[in-house]
């Protein structure tokens, strides 16, 4: 009976000790999804610039080369028409964003918000806004966006 409650004691003492290990874990995981939250979101932001720039090149090297985009008007679009739509813009649009949102997934990378976009000068500006959703993999050369979506907002 002394046995068993030694025992049993070992085994109360020795529980604090494995919840304390526990609870670094999360704290570092969480630490890690934080940090990865950032850097999508820093990510996000330079596809921004670039393709706002009409920069091809920097768009291409955030892509990857599977990427897919749905646009505004329905129509499906793969890597090649997208960059060559980017190249296309020649830096001309101004990008403004706003409620920008990024989570992780099971290690994929979603990203959304709403962009108030214009494009020109005088009587040949063109404006409007869209909702965006990005689905970003994560990959030992870093993050690379895999799809996009993006959807005309009224006013």
């Amino acid at each position: 009976m002394i046995k068993r409650i030694s025992l049993v004691t070992c085994l109360f003492a020795l529980l604090p000790i494995n919840f304390s290990h526990s609870d670094t874990h999360i704290l570092d995981q969480k630490n890690d999804e934080t940090s990865a939250i950032r850097e999508l979101l820093q990510i996000h932001k330079k596809f921004i610039e670039v393709t706002s720039k009409g920069d091809a090149d920097g768009m291409g090297a955030l892509v990857s080369d599977d990427y897919s985009i749905t646009g505004v008007d329905g129509q499906k679009a793969d890597r090649a028409k997208a960059l060559e739509a980017v190249r296309q813009n020649s830096g001309v649009v101004v990008m403004e964003e706003t409620d920008v949102n990024a989570r992780l997934i099971d290690g994929a990378g979603v990203v959304t918000g709403l962009i108030n976009w214009k494009a020109g000068t005088g009587e040949r500006e063109v404006k409007g806004k869209v909702r965006f959703t990005e689905v970003w993999r994560k990959s030992s050369r870093g993050w690379k966006l895999v799809v996009a979506q993006a959807t005309n907002v009224k006013d």
